[in-house]
């Protein structure tokens, strides 16, 4: 009999089906949408889809590309990432989601058309006559790794106050030498491309390697150097966001959180 009627987006490639979480996810042009949650009315909320965040950029992707092969989601659970491969016309990208955070990244340069994970939670990914495996070392395959980062912009508590910006400090932390990192300010919503170079000098750190260094011999690795230095901004809005941009090669580098100073304005 007749249970109930459903309206999702329309599916458009073969592996569009993922087990993921207890749940069974489902691709289509309104992005990835949990079955278990779509099922519960018979009206689909659009905020329940895992990529509401992103809903734009998918859409966009799945109708320019929908005829192209490489369409795929998988599970990287030792890095909380759900990736869903995008076979775009100028070569494959993914849209990574940090499962714990539920925050979205764009991953670009890696020319995987198939994912699988196998061995100790290994990430492989095959491409053109080659395999490859995600997240194994600090480079790209011995080139450097480059990273472009805008946090979500924020009325700080005061949506109809303006506000002047003048310095912001980024939290990093760094392991294994010095990266290049540039800093700059956006406010409402106004994306910049200048971005200033930030006063980022952590001390180079030699490790030693588990199993092959001498123990009482070679010098025991340390942990992570964090870094806190203000930066100078110029910026007079309603909402800011910070802007970050690093290349690093055989360096592990993390972004904890981001300091703020700014002048209270009118009232508008």
């Amino acid at each position: 009999s007749l249970k109930g009627v459903w309206q999702l987006g329309q599916t458009f490639t073969r592996r569009c089906f993922f087990k993921w979480a207890g749940d069974l996810l489902l691709l289509t042009q309104d992005g990835l949408v949990p079955l278990a949650s779509a099922l519960q009315s018979s009206r689909l909320d659009p905020r329940i889809n895992l990529t509401d965040k992103i809903y734009y950029p998918i859409s966009q992707a799945c109708t320019n590309y929908f005829a192209n092969f490489g369409w795929q989601i998988n599970y990287f659970a030792s890095e909380n990432m759900l990736i869903l491969s995008i076979p775009t016309n100028d070569g494959m990208e993914q849209y990574v989601m940090h499962t714990i955070t539920k925050a979205w990244a764009r991953f670009t340069g890696i020319q995987g058309y198939c994912w699988e994970v196998s061995g100790d939670n290994d990430m492989h990914f095959g491409g053109d006559g080659f395999v490859a495996t995600l997240y194994t070392d600090t480079s790209d395959n011995g080139t450097n790794i480059s990273a472009a980062v805008q946090q979500a912009y924020s009325y700080f508590d005061s949506p109809g106050q303006n506000k002047r910006f003048t310095m912001v400090r980024p939290i990093l932390q760094s392991q294994g030498g010095l990266p290049a990192v540039l800093c700059g300010l956006s406010v409402d919503f106004q994306p910049i491309d200048n971005l200033g170079a930030i006063s980022f000098n952590p001390s180079t750190q030699t490790g030693s390697t588990w199993d092959t260094a001498k123990w009482d011999t070679n010098i025991w690795s340390g942990g992570l150097i964090t870094t806190r230095i203000w930066q100078g901004v110029t910026g007079i809005g309603f909402a800011g966001s910070i802007n970050l941009t690093a290349v690093a090669q055989g360096i592990e580098l993390h972004w904890a959180s981001t300091d703020y100073v700014m002048e209270s304005g009118g009232v508008l």
